[in-house]
């Protein structure tokens, strides 16, 4: 899914992988015609498209959505996005994927403010994040009061801290949930993960919703487009032959017979 989405250069970094040399290819040739071969996007346009119509009018809220919440749909995300980008977003990926996550997160206070309003002075208020679902690396989940909740879950994430006056480093981390608190591991450079952060949540659960289009599970699904996808790859190998057969009908080679060497 991910290197058919990534069109032409992601297909040509997959090699062989999607595009097998064949018995008697030299590896130069293969690499002439791994570099030469074009994808066509049929599974990235279907994403594209089945989303572009369910988000073809603007979400509408209800008008028991108060006036606070309705305010922050324009910036849903803290970056910017509004609503219908998020939701759009959250939707493609569960298209691509079976399923999708989205977190609901909260800053991080310097100190806590006095009451509800110096809160919404600071600007400080709920914001959602998608999460891939390649992100998610384990969960765990029980019965509450007979509906199946997630009681702990691992996210896999990257972010970027300071390098110097004018450099940035990417850090990847593993943020662990549970039920009203949060830790964030990370790697020492030598392989060892070890605690970095921890602290209480004011969500008494944890506020990840799962959006299925193909549900098999608790937290588990299957493409719903598998079936174009490979498709899509069987497409791609085929159109590499085409062009093969192509290029060395259109580049005949001069073959003289009967006549002797020296005339």
């Amino acid at each position: 899914i991910d290197a058919l989405k990534g069109g032409t250069r992601a297909m040509r970094a997959a090699g062989k992988e999607y595009l097998p040399q064949w018995p008697a290819e030299d590896d130069e040739d293969y690499k002439i015609r791994l570099n030469s071969a074009v994808l066509y996007p049929a599974l990235a346009q279907t994403v594209e498209n089945m989303t572009g119509r369910v988000f073809m009018r603007p979400i509408v809220l209800g008008e028991g959505v108060p006036e606070v919440i309705r305010e922050q749909t324009a910036d849903f995300d803290l970056q910017g996005a509004r609503l219908d980008i998020v939701a759009a977003n959250w939707f493609d990926q569960a298209l691509s994927y079976g399923l999708s996550h989205l977190l609901i997160d909260y800053p991080r206070l310097d100190g806590q403010p006095r009451n509800l309003a110096e809160e919404r002075q600071l600007g400080n208020r709920p914001y959602a994040t998608v999460i891939n679902p390649k992100q998610v690396i384990g969960w765990k989940s029980a019965r509450i009061n007979g509906v199946e909740k997630l009681t702990q879950v691992r996210i896999v994430e990257s972010i970027q801290e300071d390098d110097g006056d004018f450099g940035v480093e990417d850090v990847e981390q593993i943020r662990v949930l549970y039920r009203g608190r949060f830790e964030v591991y990370r790697n020492n450079g030598k392989g060892v993960w070890g605690l970095f952060d921890q602290g209480a949540m004011s969500a008494a659960e944890i506020p990840l919703v799962t959006l299925y289009t193909n549900r098999t599970g608790f937290m588990t699904a299957k493409p719903p487009l598998i079936h174009l996808a490979n498709l899509n790859i069987k497409h791609w190998q085929q159109q590499s032959e085409q062009d093969t057969n192509l290029h060395i009908a259109r580049n005949p080679i001069l073959f003289l017979t009967g006549i002797e060497d020296d005339k």
